[in-house]
């Protein structure tokens, strides 16, 4: 077995219900998974792209639930810019990524949101969002 290279990061938002709504009303709009959102936060927030994983839309039976548990595994390049990042704004991930989903929402609601910029169509294919 060979051990993979770069590293895998957890994001626990259990203590951050605003957060995690937010994280839950981006999925529903673009109606993508939780984990998939975040991905395209981070990426159009901050361009650290994590591995892929499967496209999923978000599922209405889940809707009142919020995902509080995240795992994504960065490349070896990909987690030496986000560690960058980390070490320039002077905070830890969970911070970082708070703040990337505030500011995602907030762009949301603005309707500032490009569905055609590189980071949004690395995850999401172009035509998978339905037009609003």
């Amino acid at each position: 077995m060979t051990k993979k290279e770069g590293h895998t990061r957890t994001l626990k938002l259990t203590r951050y219900p605003k957060t995690s709504q937010h994280l839950t009303e981006i999925a529903h709009y673009f109606e993508i998974s939780r984990s998939l959102a975040l991905q395209v936060v981070l990426a159009c927030e901050h361009g650290v792209f994590s591995r892929k994983g499967r496209l999923r839309r978000f599922e209405p039976t889940t809707n009142e639930e919020a995902a509080v548990h995240f795992w994504h595994h960065y490349e070896k390049e990909e987690e030496e810019k986000l560690v960058e990042i980390l070490k320039q704004q002077e905070i830890y991930y969970t911070g970082l990524v708070k703040n990337a989903i505030a500011s995602f929402h907030t762009k949301m609601t603005k309707g500032q949101i490009n569905t055609y910029k590189k980071e949004f169509v690395h995850y999401v294919p172009i035509g998978f969002v339905r037009r609003k």
